[in-house]
């Protein structure tokens, strides 16, 4: 009768795990159950595989009722996250997200009384469960069931991986995974989910998509890029990139603060973010490679990529290096926040200065961008001969706290704050250079998703989901990233008449598109990914509607030999 017991206990408890993620899936998972009209059977079941697979490695470890706890919770908890993630980023969740520590200092600023209430029960409950469900001894038999239950679920939630062990062996799986209906579609996480559910999401995106090893006649491309001639034509003494943390207007919103930069002789353009209101280094990427952050790799560059970067990447402070200027990178947050003390040397800067180099700790609050701006000018002050400053601010970052309206009056009191900041500081550097570029963009939209909704700063048909707050709006699949990335950019040259010049020829245009043409304009640098765009005309014929046919004229081989190992 205890047997029996038993039995039923275990089997209901799979049961729990497996209709959470099911309801999950259908609930907060967006997941597709059908194709065609039809039920998609056999990727509903396979999409649960990953939580069982959890659930029975705890169960070689923790009793029953514990192991059920903790597979439900964490299945429940990440798919909020994700759908937090996405709301507030229009990026899911990824294993990066989930293993790396590195982002944690971003995490306190969006907990809520609320969520401390929730962990902490949760904490208990599992105590509770455990002292009262000890694990139990098991015979050979369960044993055995449990680690043959191990290695089917193991093989196929882990398919990705299968060429590790042998490639014959991994086309077999890879291709028996893509009948089955659960293939990786690694250029595009939102439709992964939508097709494999967020636990398989999960797993696959804890292998990086790497463009393959190039050809020699792709090898011999790259080397004609790399060698063509450089003008010896006259560079600003001093470059400064200003990206503004989520700094954001049109003509009807938030316009006023900007009227600062107007004044201090800066030219307005529209330029199109690869992001939307995170994953700041995304944008950095293609502002200092002049590549598509949507191309050949995914997801957030940084984190991902970190320790395939080479040491030597061909980027544009690299070859401003070249050229004899000092080149600085800094940030008013945590050094190792998207690994940027990791990335930022393999991208050909000097130096990079976090929030702890400049004097400060990391706290619940975001670091005042004057403690950023002060340290620059000591820098400009200290350092002779030409300089490249790269500089992120961060006081304007979200969440924006509703005050009877949807985040506006925070946001805008954030955004005034930071636009008084840059403009001093600009001020300042005006008392003590003369010779001078600089080019301040804002890196995102604000994720004022409510409030850009109301507005029509958003249309409707960018969403899937609408409702009461930013985290209740998703993105529509098809939505477009011309509009989601509109953001504003500001620049100003030696001379009115190069920055009105400079303005023009970067209006509508993609990041990646903003710094070949600049760098055309004024800087001549060989930098290959500005050639391979110069010689094909991809920026210069750039128009609205192009984004991802414009993405897709940049070839993986020149990722593949630019920026990695």
């Amino acid at each position: 009768m205890k047997i029996a017991s038993t039995k039923s206990l275990n089997l209901t408890c799979i049961l729990i795990v497996f209709f959470t993620q099911i309801l999950l899936a259908y609930h907060l998972q967006n997941f597709s159950f059908l194709s065609d009209g039809k039920i998609r059977y056999l990727p509903i079941l396979l999409s649960t595989f990953p939580a069982l697979l959890l659930f029975i490695t705890l169960r070689f470890i923790a009793p029953l009722l514990a192991s059920t706890i903790i597979t439900t919770s964490l299945l429940i908890v990440l798919s909020i996250a994700n759908n937090i993630k996405i709301s507030l980023t229009n990026e899911p969740l990824s294993w990066s997200d989930v293993s790396s520590t590195a982002n944690v200092s971003v995490i306190s600023h969006y907990l809520s009384p609320t969520h401390i209430i929730i962990l902490t029960t949760f904490i208990l409950v599992l105590v509770i469960a455990w002292i009262v469900n000890p694990q139990e001894k098991c015979s050979k038999r369960t044993s055995g069931l449990r680690l043959a239950a191990f290695i089917l679920l193991a093989t196929t939630t882990f398919n990705p991986y299968a060429d590790m062990l042998d490639k014959r062996v991994g086309l077999y799986i890879s291709g028996a995974a893509e009948n089955l209906g659960i293939s990786y579609i690694s250029w595009d996480w939102p439709l992964n989910i939508e097709r494999n559910g967020l636990p398989l999401h999960l797993v696959q995106t804890s292998r990086r998509r790497v463009p393959p090893a190039p050809s020699p006649s792709q090898i011999a491309e790259f080397e004609k890029l790399v060698s063509y001639p450089t003008t010896t034509s006259k560079r600003a003494e001093t470059i400064i990139f200003i990206l503004c943390e989520a700094c954001w207007h049109d003509e009807k919103h938030f316009k006023q603060p900007f009227e600062k930069l107007t004044t201090l002789g800066f030219q307005e353009a529209r330029v199109i973010s690869p992001v939307y209101g995170g994953s700041t280094v995304n944008a950095t990427f293609e502002l200092l490679t002049g590549l598509p952050a949507n191309g050949a790799l995914n997801g957030v560059i940084y984190q991902e990529y970190a320790d395939i970067i080479s040491k030597s990447a061909h980027t544009l402070p690299r070859y401003l290096k070249k050229q004899g200027y000092q080149t600085t990178e800094a940030h008013n947050h945590g050094r190792r926040f998207w690994r940027r003390d990791i990335v930022s040397s393999k991208l050909g800067f000097d130096e990079f200065i976090g929030l702890e180099d400049m004097g400060h700790t990391i706290s619940v609050f975001w670091a005042d961008d004057a403690i950023l701006f002060d340290h620059a000018l000591n820098i400009l002050k200290k350092n002779t001969g030409p300089q490249f400053l790269f500089l992120t601010t961060v006081s304007t970052h979200g969440p924006y706290f509703f005050d009877g309206d949807y985040g506006e009056r925070n946001y805008a009191d954030k955004l005034s704050i930071a636009m008084d900041r840059i403009s001093r500081f600009i001020t300042q550097v005006d008392e003590i250079l003369d010779d001078t570029m600089i080019v301040i963009v804002g890196d995102h939209k604000p994720a004022l998703n409510k409030y850009f909704f109301e507005e029509k700063v958003l249309p409707r048909d960018q969403f899937e989901s609408i409702g009461s707050k930013n985290e209740d709006f998703s993105f529509a699949t098809n939505s477009s990233q011309e509009i989601r990335g509109d953001v504003p950019s500001y620049v100003r040259l030696p001379t009115r008449i190069a920055s009105t010049r400079l303005a023009e020829q970067i209006h509508g245009k993609p990041f990646f598109c903003l710094s070949q043409i600049l760098n055309d304009e004024t800087l001549k640098l060989p930098v290959p990914a500005f050639v391979f765009s110069q010689k094909n005309n991809i920026c210069e014929n750039y128009k609205t509607g192009d984004y991802e046919k414009t993405i897709s004229m940049y070839p993986d081989w020149l990722y593949s030999i630019s920026i990695l190992k």
